[in-house]
Formats: C-alpha cells, structure tokens, sequence
C-alpha cells in the first residue's frame, strides 16, 4: 500500500501515530474544509478510529472542530508554519520587507511588521522614517519587548486564537504596569476593546504608536502592522491617513502572509511571487 505521494507505505512501530500525521497531512494539504465522514472515506478507516484520532489532534491543537461538523488544521499547525517560516525564507522576507517598506514611504513614519510565534511577539521586517526626526524602532519596538508593552503585541494578543492567548498568558503573566487600560478595567476588556475597535493606541516617552491586525480569509490572524512617529508630529487629523496607509499595507501583507504559513505561494515559487507583487504594486493594483 501506498502513501498517495508515490512512496511506499513503510511499517513504523506506533501505526496511530503514523494515521494521524497522515490525517494532518490531509487536512493541510487542501483549502477545504473536511466533514468526519469525507476524511474517513478518504484515508479508508472506520468512522470511530478517525473520530479519534480527529478528537486527538484537536486536544493537542492540530486540528479544530470549525462546527457543523467540520474540521481543519487547528492552530498549533498554523504556529509552526510561522516558526518555520521566520527561519530561512529569504525571499518571503524580501516580499514582506517590500510592503513594509512601502507603508512607511505612504505613512512618512516608522514601520514595524510582527508575527505571534510560540506564543511570543515576533518582528519579521522594519522600515525607517525619511524625515529628519524619527522613531527608532529597535528601542520602541524591540525583540525582547513585552507582548503587552507594544501596540503591535496587544494586536496580536486580542486577534489570535483563545488556546493562543492562554500560552501567551501563561509565558508572559498578565499586564502589570506596562498597560493601564488591562490594569484598571482587566485584559479581557481591554483586548475585546482592540477587537471592537480594530486599532491598538499607546503612547510612551513622547512617541506614539498604532497597529492593526493582518487577518486572512476568515479573519485568521497572521500578523499584526504598526507606525511609530514622534508626538509633535501627531494630531486627531493624521489618524484616518495613518490608519489607511496601515490598511493599504494590510491589505497587500495578508496574502503574501497567508500563503507563505500555508507553505503554499501560489504555486509559482517566492521568486516569482515577488515579481508579481512588483508589478501589481507599479501599476496601482492591490
């Protein structure tokens, strides 16, 4: 018996092990949602024994019951995908940076683009302002950076999934004295206020910064988009020019993204992904 990819099915010593990467590999491999009955009819096994193993990976985080009886890559898949991602992927980078560095030639600020990985904030591309005083965003945006100290962590925080936010939770604690909002009126209000408002706001230190989330189809997070510009140069009539510049970057970052978690670009290959972005982005498209 094969394993559908042409190599031959070899014995293993734990064969339920063995099931449910096939089944993970299944679910990952197509943009469809699966039924019980459709995943079991197409592996061969007995509805019970892919109940199971479908009930398994979901209590670990592989796989998520998306109701009506369907199922899909739970989050724990789409988490790796961003670890793997961040470690050698120079051309998605160079897509990434490209955006990036197009919002902040739009927004005239500095840009930070950041993604949740293992249950910590993570800054994948940064872009400089051009004007003569600017924000620099390896202090106000740091690695090392509490989640909750950060406009682009509490974005993050309020978007991902409610098993994400319990890891971040659980490596970082609650928010001490680093946000006032979650002190004084409890995180879960505080980050149902991002949600509502689909903006973070903090200022610190005579900077100001806002971020957004990056949400592919079915409002999936995959990152979240920040400016940072000096107070003096901030007032209530740059807000809707500073937000749209964000949403143009969004709105071009949430594709490249999506695609690149899912290890599938198109099919093409980064290379010529970019090439592509390249000439969408000389002609005015996206």
């Amino acid at each position: 018996m094969g394993n559908g990819d042409g190599t031959a099915e070899v014995k293993v010593p734990v064969e339920s092990l063995r099931k449910g990467l096939h089944l993970l590999e299944l679910m990952c491999g197509s943009a469809r949602v699966w039924s019980l009955a459709g995943l079991a009819d197409t592996m061969g096994w007995k509805r019970t024994t892919t109940h199971n193993l479908l009930k398994t990976l979901a209590l670990c985080g592989y796989a998520e019951n998306l109701g009506n009886g369907r199922y899909g890559p739970g989050w724990r898949v789409r988490d790796l995908g961003r670890m793997l991602w961040c470690q050698d992927n120079e051309e998605a980078l160079t897509i990434v940076q490209t955006v990036v560095a197009d919002v902040a030639a739009d927004t005239g600020e500095a840009v930070v683009l950041a993604i949740l990985a293992s249950g910590c904030r993570q800054v994948v591309a940064r872009a400089d302002s051009s004007q003569a005083v600017r924000v620099h965003t390896d202090a106000m945006d740091a690695d090392d950076e509490s989640i909750w100290s950060v406009a682009t962590g509490r974005v993050l925080a309020a978007h991902c999934s409610p098993a994400e936010l319990t890891v971040i939770r659980q490596r970082e604690g609650d928010p001490v004295g680093c946000w006032r909002e979650a002190r004084t009126g409890g995180l879960d209000a505080a980050l149902q206020h991002i949600r509502d408002m689909r903006v973070a706001r903090n200022q610190e230190n005579d900077v100001v910064s806002m971020a957004i989330p990056v949400l592919a189809d079915n409002n999936v997070l995959v990152g979240a988009l920040g400016v940072h510009l000096p107070l003096f140069r901030y007032d209530e009539g740059r807000d809707e020019a500073l937000l749209a510049g964000l949403h143009r970057g969004a709105s071009r970052l949430a594709p490249v993204l999506r695609q690149c978690f899912a290890g599938r670009v198109s099919g093409r290959g980064m290379a010529q992904d970019l090439q592509l972005y390249e000439k969408s982005s000389k002609s005015g498209i996206g």
